[in-house]
């Protein structure tokens, strides 16, 4: 039975960003131990509108294979993976990014730490002013060849003898030009005889001066001249190498340790006393200064000599347990896994690259690193090398999200010359840490606040977002870029941080999302110097594209352009903290006396206001206590506080709209920043819910130098600052205690109180109004039945020493109430203490025939007595208040 596999891919692209190529990885597990399975033929075919590079694959050694897809006129599409017959293998295919290429550094620094174990670390002595021939492992790290051209420069032709080509010289081999063993082929004019030939030395292969014979008398310019029993400059045997500085390659023959080499050789790079050699693991490195070094083409069936390049690479090191280990186990590619690690690579088990490898089942275990995380620098490319990241960035998270990592590193600073894309991850998660990103000269330009490009959107048409953490710690938008933007369905539930935030157009800003982004957490460290922080708008488009319930919490917005959060319409139940102060210093906030055809241009961006000469920024317009008030912005600072502190307009002129017919404003007068006594008052936050129900928002700031808009009594707003008071304004409620008085504001009405408390009293500002409710002191209600002799006492009425100037009496007035028709009584009795007696007096009263109220006095008090005799039981209720 056919193992079949159908893989849709949606708008034209992997990662539906429209791309037309594309690249997949196909896999082969065995479905019962889930190992690849190599060498397995799958048969491929995609639906129309759509290519195949090749119609059927043959898995690699890990059991997977790559394959390519081009869009040709589809924007979707369908590739299927099939296999005939193969119950007892499974299939799958996975899409993946096409601008994945390694990090040469990141895989050269995994070589040499697993090359520290022996001798011969620095990944054979890469001199990086030599260009290498192509395939050998220096050549890996060139860009031009110019002094070894071709494979016959390689030193491979030196492994005829333990030593591979720094010892055993052969005579019989013509080496080529540039070579060590160059110096002493036989055509070299310093060896024009059989007797100076190095053969003649064999008395000793290899060993250091090479079977030398005293009885000999060599050649002028030959190795052998440098022993001539004339020679001056051979005082003592530890001095014999050191001759060999005439010669080509002299001092790589069989290094000795215990020999001090002349300056200049190649022995000398391994002088105890050699800067640049602190122990033996950097002897290697030292010869980069001879030319051919590095290119050693290793040979697998050669046991080198201990100290040598080959013996690093040994069968019996430590660090690589087998033949098949060695860097001859990763000819897929020129040096790959030692040196340009390839991501489109599987490799052999065993070796560096099998480290890496993304597919197989070493993957499941999460024990290799890119399983774990993903750096920016594994997806390096040509473009990264002249300095823009875009595409390697891009390719970092589109990789993450494809393979099902969850974390995307970058260290490094970054330059972009486009948008960075988040997307396709979906309800998964994606942590995205990059430490510095700016955008290079040719990131495209703004030419207004309204259309300025986004380092980083975040969204695509597939789903909503949530779970996203991306961290930044510098960003720049270099005076013409927005940072983070939602497009598409936009993000929810995620936390966005940017540490330093500078020269944005917006630190952050939505409007261009079609679904609902809503509860996000926004921190930051240090905001300045944009022309907006954070500038929230409810998309135009799509399914309820809502902005609501944003956390923001920035240790310190400062000195912004136009201000520090602009709630345009939208971000109700948003959490606000931080530290505030000295934005919106391009801002001016007039008082309108004339509002003709403001409403028609409420709500809308990107407008125009003029007095016929200077035009400025419509931003919004907001009403407050009373008066009207329009929020417009110019192209440079002019606050009081440090700017020209001159508003381009005059009191009186008529104000119209440079494109909307209709609007004739005027005003009476303007704020600027910075123009109260103490030159502290900005617009730190744009309150703009004027044309919305509500704002409900909560700011719980440490000090805010000013918040403005409209509506600002439906939010809770807790702030300090130098200059106002009251700050703190509970749903238009402000308070304020001088210590002795209390007074309570209704802001949204006016600047002054409505009510005063102090020890002595509660004050009112404003007139009383009960409507029918009851001005109640202290009531008595009771139920009396009918007696024509006997009273009953209702309420003893007592001199009160409470709020008293003197030691006058006590007035109360007395109102009285019954169920009976006509019978009711209104009294204001004066009542004196005085020697342990009581005295009253009655200044008015009035009762009906049918009850009878009396007063008399007491040691206690004076006694209300009531007695009725109209109906078998009075409801009697009395009202006491103290005048």
């Amino acid at each position: 039975m056919a193992n079949v596999l159908t893989l849709t891919r949606v708008t034209n692209g992997a990662q539906a960003d429209g791309s037309s190529n594309n690249s997949f990885q196909v896999l082969v597990n065995d479905s019962v131990t889930g190992a690849g399975v190599a060498n397995v033929t799958v048969t491929l075919s995609v639906t129309t509108g759509a290519t195949l590079t090749a119609s059927t694959v043959t898995t690699g050694s890990a059991g997977s294979v790559f394959g390519y897809v081009t869009s040709t006129t589809a924007a979707s599409y369908v590739v299927t993976a099939a296999l005939t017959g193969a119950t007892s293998k499974t299939i799958s295919v996975i899409f993946t990014s096409a601008a994945e290429t390694a990090a040469a550094q990141r895989a050269l620094e995994t070589m040499q730490s697993a090359l520290s174990g022996t001798t011969g670390s620095g990944y054979v002595g890469y001199d990086q002013t030599l260009t290498y021939a192509s395939g050998t492992i220096g050549a890996s790290l060139s860009q031009a060849a110019t002094n070894l051209t071709t494979n016959n420069n390689k030193l491979a032709a030196l492994a005829t003898s333990t030593g591979s080509g720094s010892v055993g010289y052969d005579s019989t081999v013509t080496y080529a030009s540039g070579t060590v063993g160059a110096a002493f082929n036989s055509a070299a004019t310093n060896l024009t005889t059989n007797n100076n030939k190095l053969a003649a030395l064999a008395t000793s292969t290899g060993a250091g001066s090479v079977g030398y014979d005293s009885t000999v008398s060599y050649a002028s310019g030959t190795v052998g001249a440098a022993f001539n029993s004339a020679a001056t400059n051979l005082t003592s045997n530890n001095n014999q190498l050191a001759a060999l500085a005439t010669s080509s390659g002299a001092g790589s023959v069989g290094y000795d340790s215990t020999v001090s080499y002349a300056n200049g050789t190649v022995g000398s790079a391994f002088n105890s006393a050699a800067t640049n050699l602190t122990s033996n693991n950097n002897q290697l490195a030292a010869l980069g200064t001879s030319s051919g070094a590095g290119s050693v083409g290793y040979s697998s069936t050669v046991s080198y000599a201990g100290g040598t390049v080959g013996s690093a690479f040994n069968s019996a090191a430590t660090n690589l347990t087998s033949i098949n280990n060695q860097l001859s186990a990763l000819a897929t590619s020129s040096g790959a896994g030692s040196v340009g690690y390839d991501q489109t690579i599987d490799y052999a088990n065993g070796t560096l690259g099998s480290a890496f490898n993304y597919s197989g089942t070493t993957l499941a275990s999460q024990t290799n690193k890119l399983a774990r995380y993903l750096d920016i620098e594994d997806f390096a490319d040509t473009n990264s090398a002249a300095g823009d990241w875009t595409t390697a960035i891009q390719a970092a998270i589109d990789a993450a999200v494809s393979r099902g990592i969850l974390e995307v590193r970058g260290t490094g600073s970054y330059s972009i010359s486009g948008t960075v894309k988040i997307r396709n991850i979906f309800g998964n998660g994606l942590n995205i840490s990059i430490h510095s990103l700016s955008v290079s000269s040719s990131f495209p330009s703004n030419t207004s606040f309204w259309d300025a490009t986004p380092m980083i959107s975040i969204g695509d048409l597939i789903g909503n977002a949530t779970g996203l953490n991306l961290f930044i710690n510098v960003l720049d938008g270099g005076s013409k870029a927005d940072g983070v933007v939602p497009t598409g369905y936009g993000f929810a539930l995620s936390h966005i941080h940017i540490g330093s935030a500078t020269n944005c157009i917006a630190v952050v800003r939505t409007g261009a999302h079609q679904w609902p982004n809503s509860s996000n957490q926004l921190t930051g460290d240090y905001w300045s110097s944009n022309f907006v922080g954070v500038f929230l708008k409810n998309g135009t488009t799509g399914t309820n594209p809502i902005v609501e319930g944003w956390k923001v919490s920035v240790k310190f917005i400062a000195a912004n352009y136009w201000g520090g959060i602009w709630l345009f319409d939208c971000g109700q139940y948003a959490q606000l903290s931080g530290d505030w102060d000295y934005n919106g210093r391009y801002v001016g906030v007039v008082e309108l006396d004339s509002t003709t055809g403001l409403s028609s241009i409420a709500g809308q961006t990107g407008l125009k206001l003029t007095n016929g000469t200077t035009p400025l920024e419509f931003l919004f317009y907001y009403t407050y206590q009373g008066s009207t008030y329009a929020v417009v912005a110019a192209s440079s600072n002019i606050s009081v506080y440090d700017g020209s502190g001159v508003f381009p307009w005059t009191v009186g002129q008529t104000i119209s709209c440079t494109t909307v017919t209709g609007v004739s404003l005027t005003y009476t007068a303007v704020t600027l920043c910075g123009d109260n006594a103490s030159k502290t008052n900005f617009f730190d936050i744009f309150h703009d819910f004027e044309r919305t129900a509500f704002g409900r928002v909560q700011v719980t700031a440490g000090y805010l130098s000013g918040i403005i808009g409209g509506l600002l009594h439906t939010s809770n707003l807790q702030y300090q600052n130098s200059y106002e008071d009251p700050t703190d304004c509970f749903h238009g409620l402000s308070v304020t205690n001088s210590g002795t008085t209390l007074a309570f504001i209704n802001t949204p009405v006016e600047s002054s109180a409505y009510s005063y408390v102090t020890a002595d009293y509660v004050n009112f500002q404003k007139k009383l109004y009960m409507q029918d409710r009851l001005y109640e002191g202290t009531p008595v209600a009771i139920k009396l039945g009918p007696s024509s002799t006997t009273s009953t006492t209702i309420t003893t009425l007592k001199d009160s020493a409470q709020d008293k100037h003197l030691d006058e009496g006590s007035i109360y007035d007395i109102t009285l109430k019954t169920n009976y028709a006509g019978n009711c009584g209104s009294y204001r009795i004066f009542v004196l203490s005085s020697g342990g007696t009581y005295s009253h007096n009655v200044i008015s009263s009035y009762s009906t025939s049918a009850i009878t109220v009396d007063f008399v006095d007491n040691t206690t008090g004076v006694d209300m007595n009531f007695r009725q005799q109209a109906q078998s039981q009075m409801e009697v209720v009395i009202n006491i208040v103290r005048i």
